[in-house]
Parts: structure tokens; sequence; C-alpha cells
């Protein structure tokens, strides 16, 4: 997937997620929009008036959109200012209505949707959430950058879980662009003891299909024993030595929603690093 259209959401403050599609941007030399939805009418503007009168109810659905429209205009001008510094070519949106939906509609016209993991300051939505509602309702990849991130430059140094799955291929595709502009990627598999043979074989078909898309990949397979996949996941990132995560965003229906798997759960929460995930 060729790297060019860069959605961003903003809340509150910046967050990551901005710095992390500013540096995509540089490198790829991409296009990014910078979107700010809000919802003023929605069912926590509804619970925070209370059984108010309609009169202040209403008064109250004003007051916040006022206090949206003076947030939004303060991270238009941070926005652009940091556009203008990185010679990036940027572009404001701010919509009302509700979160999830806005940022799916908007997602189907990027490349790759980012978003902040929290807490951000001043932020009135879930992160992870409006990543998880984008990565169902659009086909696009997402990425949710973790907060005390520093975003100086684009990923040089990836780890891909390698499951085998066809989340798992889907978001080595979507990757591709980022995978062949790094230093170097690991591919890890964690498999049963019973099925360390294949899977080894199988991680070492992928590195070489990565090789032919000029990808500098090398395939580590690890016995997952009494260990949790995302555990092992999770102590391979511990040391520091990877900057992004990419993982298969695995989900099933539950109740008319997309919920995400245990392990891919787990890595958007806990991951010290940028995860980008695909389904």
């Amino acid at each position: 997937m060729a790297l060019k259209d860069i959605l961003v959401h903003v809340d509150g403050a910046l967050g990551t997620g901005f710095a992390f599609a500013n540096a995509l941007a540089r490198r790829h030399d991409a296009h990014v929009a910078a979107l700010h939805a809000y919802d003023a009418v929605g069912p926590a503007a509804m619970a925070a008036a209370g059984d108010a009168n309609p009169a202040a109810v209403e008064r109250f659905i004003r007051e916040t959109q006022e206090a949206e429209r003076e947030t939004s205009a303060t991270l238009r001008a941070q926005c652009e200012g940091a556009w203008r510094r990185d010679g990036i070519a940027g572009e404001w949106r701010v919509v009302e209505g509700t979160p999830d939906l806005v940022v799916q509609r908007h997602a189907r016209f990027a490349d790759l949707a980012v978003f902040s993991r929290g807490p951000v300051e001043g932020s009135r939505t879930d992160g992870v959430a409006l990543a998880q509602a984008a990565l169902f309702g659009t086909g696009r990849p997402v990425v949710v950058a973790p907060p005390r991130w520093d975003a100086g430059t684009a990923p040089g140094r990836v780890l891909v879980a390698w499951s085998g799955t066809r989340e798992s291929a889907r978001a080595i595709h979507d990757a591709l662009d980022l995978l062949a502009a790094a230093e170097r990627v690991r591919l890890l598999t964690v498999a049963a003891v019973e099925g360390l043979e294949e899977a080894r074989l199988d991680a070492d078909f992928m590195a070489r299909h990565l090789a032919r898309h000029g990808v500098n990949a090398t395939a580590e397979v690890t016995a997952g024993g009494e260990a949790r996949p995302d555990e092992l996941i999770l102590n391979s990132l511990a040391d520091g030595a990877d900057d992004l995560l990419v993982i298969g965003g695995y989900g099933h229906s539950r109740l008319r929603e997309m919920m995400l798997g245990g392990v891919t759960r787990e890595m958007l929460r806990h991951a010290p690093v940028p995860v980008l995930l695909a389904h």
C-alpha cells in the first residue's frame, strides 16, 4: 500500500498520534488531514445536563458548542503551525456529530487512520474505541500511538506479530510501505510446541515474500508454553529495540459490536510503541 493520505484524530490536545502522523508524512511525502469530531448533543452531553428543563439543556448545548469551537480554533492553529514548520501538506477538518461515525466516514478517504491512546488532556473520546470503530467500519488500517512516546522520526525498527492468520497477512500487506522504508523488520511468531515446525516454515515463507518487496525481514519463532502470546510480545518490545508493532486486528461479533481479540486488545492498551492494526 502506497502511503500518501493520512487521517489523524485530534481531540483536546494534539497528542502523540498527531506527531506520529507527521513523522510518517515527512518520510513518505504524504498528505495529513487532522480531524476534530465532537458531539454536543449526544448521550454524554445529555447526561451532563441531567434532569434540567429544556431551556437549560439548550443553553448547555450552546455552551458545549462554543467551548468546542474554541478548542477547535486552538487545535487548528497548532496543527497548521506544525505543518508549516515541517513542510507538510496538511488539511484541517472539524465536524459536529457522533465521533465514531464521523471518524469512520473520513477514514474511508485515507490510506491510514491514526489515533492517540491517551490520556489526552481535555479529550472527551477514547482513542482506542475510535480506532476500533475505524478498523471494523472502514477496511482501512489504523495506528494507535501510546502516551509519552517520542515521535521524532518515522519508525525504522518494526516488530510484526505474525500469526499466519488472514488478519495478520492483511496487516503486513497494509503496512508494506512502512516495512519497506524500515531499517529492519522482525517477524515474531508465538506457536504451540506441536506446531513449531509448520510455524517456522510459514515465517520463512513470509520473510522471503517480504524480501521480494525490498523489506529487510528476519523470522523468529518461539514456543508459547505457559506464557500468553500477548505477554511474549510485550516482553519482546520491553527492551526498546522496536518503534512500531504491526498486528492483525482479529474481531468477532458480539451484540452487534465488533470486539477485539484478547492479544490485540492487550497490545492496544499496553504496548510501549505505536500499534498498526488491520482487519
